[in-house]
């Protein structure tokens, strides 16, 4: 299957998001894009800018290259990056086999996927942990927990607990997905508003970005199954 540029774009967002100013600054240096004013603007429009530049399979391994130097080899980044790097790595495979058989692109085109065949879903699967449905950090289509969106998910009693937001999965006007150090690490959700007010933040242009500088996120929650029900610093 072919790299999904949308997907990819949504996981360079959000690998950018990880980085601080210093970080973010080396990056430029290493993947040669001119600075420009360090605006909220301009940083949001980086992802298009650095896939326009690069072209979208040399921006994954740049990228790639450029997460090893500056660096940041650590989990929140890397889960974010490696299934792109994978899918990239296992597409040229299939290219390499296709060129030696002697197949045509149309040939190519005319098999039926097998069963259990990767789809361009899949890095969002590996990304954003194996129960939870993927999804493309839009803001017109709400992210749901498994247990919200009525799995046989069972639902326990709420629990007050003392925890640490370590990163953001995925992010939208309406929910957050986080991993989060609770007893042990998982993947919680929280409404949007609720995780911006429990930070003083108003929902307003610049909110993502203003919470993903607040991590990581030490705070009072009531939870329930993977809702944050109540959250307080």
């Amino acid at each position: 299957m072919l790299i999904s540029a949308k997907e990819w774009k949504t996981a360079l967002t959000a690998v950018l998001n990880e980085l601080n100013t210093s970080q973010y600054d080396k990056m430029l240096v290493l993947l040669q894009i001119p600075k420009q004013r360090k605006t909220a603007k301009f940083r949001e429009e980086m992802p298009q800018k650095i896939i326009e530049h690069h072209g979208l399979e040399a921006s994954i391994r740049k990228i790639k290259d450029a997460m090893d130097q500056i660096p940041r080899r650590d989990e929140a980044v890397q889960h974010l990056l490696l299934p792109f790097v994978k899918q990239l790595k296992d597409e040229q495979k299939t290219k390499g086999r296709k060129r030696k058989h002697g197949e045509t692109g149309s040939q190519a085109a005319d098999k039926k996927p097998q069963v259990g065949h990767q789809t361009s879903s899949q890095p969002f699967k590996a990304a954003f942990g194996g129960s939870v449905k993927p999804q493309k950090m839009t803001i017109d289509r709400p992210l749901e927990s498994p247990a919200a969106a009525g799995t046989s998910k069972v639902q326990g009693a709420p629990v007050t607990r003392r925890i640490e937001i370590k990163s953001v999965k995925s992010f939208n006007k309406t929910n957050v997905c986080v991993v989060a150090e609770v007893k042990q690490e998982q993947t919680l959700f929280i409404k949007t508003p609720q995780l911006a007010q429990a930070l003083g933040y108003k929902m307003e242009a610049g909110v993502e970005h203003r919470i993903f500088q607040a991590l990581p996120i030490t705070a009072e929650a009531r939870i329930q199954s993977d809702k944050i029900l109540v959250l307080k610093k």
